[in-house]
């Protein structure tokens, strides 16, 4: 059944969306009763509860694969060594066999095994290296399932994965999901791939807007089948309600660029959180000058109770008010708030921005960002990190948690683990887990298992 046929109303976001412009303020009557992080609660060091689960990634793979590049991998939890590794390697079926290119390379994913009774499985899926840079691989829970998103132009694919099985399900029918192939600026959907309890679901954020509204797609899809079960969009305008809303929609000025970030990746929880940043254009009050581009932050945050979506999009404005250039949001979790980091490239800085999910009060810092915007955002078993490398020994990995609000923004930094190369990337790896690249060595997965995270 197409999305069309589903569609579920669009509720306006008025209340809902929060146009937070306020100035950074201390959050004083905030008193959550949580601890400050501690990695190390039975330990004497924080590195005793860093596990290494893969010093080579590359040696888990079948070395028949010769894996050229490994775009991507998931693991099953920070204690097991299993997970799924998506990798480039020599085409399986050229196109021409009887002249077949060397150097062609296509798109497999590999289930690295957990245990000695776990079969290693490769599923060959016929494209081209370069969509293995936007894939998307979500762990569904410890039992080793997970799901594979693949976009690019006129692609739009979804994988079931199951130890011992490999890819058991897939839809590649899933192009007409909002029911337009493109937003209201003829630009392409940016789709990212959550779980809710357990079952798949995928969103589609526009890439700009023709006016003051944001149209969010959200597809439920049978976990079991990978079908279309329901549909719906939602529309969240910050003019909508106001008494002059043509006043409003001046002052709004025009959103020209809008960027997706990653979802919250805990896949048995009742909430998905995903980051966003939008670009907007005003009108410069002195005649004769250029226009003024000022960056919002926004953080979707939906639930879907009882088979009808609550969403609300709150929006931190003007984050930014000059010129910069930003990469994709990251989102995590912890039991008390969201966190939303963006990292500013070249020159330009990054923010980090955390939401209390209880209060709804919120703080921003970008002058004094953990590790000094080095790190990444990476989600814990039960709270967040930024971790990257030190300043000056690029082969340590610092760790700095995010859970103790009343120590932002003086942060502790914790000597986790000596990587034995220079670190040059740190990137999510599933809840609990982290892939270090590293300069000159193969990539290594790291496992974060401790009783206080």
């Amino acid at each position: 059944m197409s999305p069309g046929a589903r569609r579920r109303g669009c509720p306006r976001a008025g209340a809902s969306l929060l146009a937070l412009a306020l100035a950074l303020t201390a959050l004083a009557c905030e008193s959550d009763p949580r601890g400050a992080f501690d990695l190390r609660p039975e330990s004497t060091e924080p590195s005793d509860c860093v596990a290494v689960l893969h010093a080579d990634l590359g040696l888990a793979l079948p070395p028949e694969l010769e894996v050229a590049e490994i775009h991507a991998f998931v693991g099953d939890g920070p204690s097991s060594p299993g997970g799924w590794a998506l990798v480039s390697v020599p085409e399986d079926s050229p196109a021409d066999p009887d002249n077949p290119d060397p150097d062609a390379l296509e798109l497999a994913l590999v289930r690295v095994p957990a245990s000695p009774t776990d079969l290693v499985t490769v599923d060959y899926l016929d494209r081209p290296p370069s969509i293995g840079d936007t894939a998307q691989l979500r762990a569904n829970g410890p039992g080793g399932e997970a799901w594979l998103l693949l976009t690019g132009v006129d692609l739009l694919e979804l994988y079931a994965l199951s130890p011992g099985l490999g890819v058991w399900a897939s839809n590649a029918m899933l192009g007409n999901f909002p029911n337009e192939s493109a937003d209201s600026c003829g630009l392409p959907w940016q789709y990212r791939l959550f779980a809710l309890e357990g079952v798949p679901h995928l969103t589609a954020i526009p890439r700009c807007s023709t006016g003051t509204s944001v149209d969010i797609g959200v597809l439920e899809l049978d976990p079991s089948t990978l079908e279309f079960v329901a549909a719906w969009i939602l529309d969240f305008d910050p003019c909508a309600d106001l008494p002059d809303p043509e006043l409003c929609a001046a002052a709004f000025g025009t959103t020209q660029e809008i960027r997706a970030g990653s979802p919250t990746s805990v896949a048995s929880g009742e909430r998905v959180g995903l980051g966003l940043w939008q670009r907007r254009q005003l009108s410069n009050p002195d005649a004769g000058l250029p226009d003024v581009s000022v960056y919002d932050v926004a953080f979707f945050d939906l639930r879907i109770p009882e088979d009808w979506p609550k969403a609300r999009l709150i929006t931190f404005r003007e984050v930014w008010a000059q010129p910069v250039v930003l990469d994709d949001p990251v989102t995590a979790v912890d039991p008390y708030s969201f966190q939303v980091y963006i990292d500013g490239l070249g020159e330009s800085p990054g923010a980090l921005l955390r939401l209390d999910t209880i209060t709804d009060s919120y703080l921003q810092t970008s002058l004094a960002l953990p590790l000094e915007g080095r790190g990444q955002l990476v989600q814990l078993s039960n709270e967040s990190a930024m971790l990257g490398p030190a300043a000056g020994e690029v082969s340590t990995l610092l760790g700095v948690p995010l859970v103790a609000v009343d120590e932002w923004p003086v942060w502790r930094e914790l000597d986790l683990h000596q990587a034995d190369a220079d670190i040059i990337g740190v990137e999510a790896a599933g809840v609990g887990e982290a892939l270090l690249r590293r300069g000159g060595a193969a990539p290594r997965v790291l496992g974060f298992d401790c009783p206080g995270l």
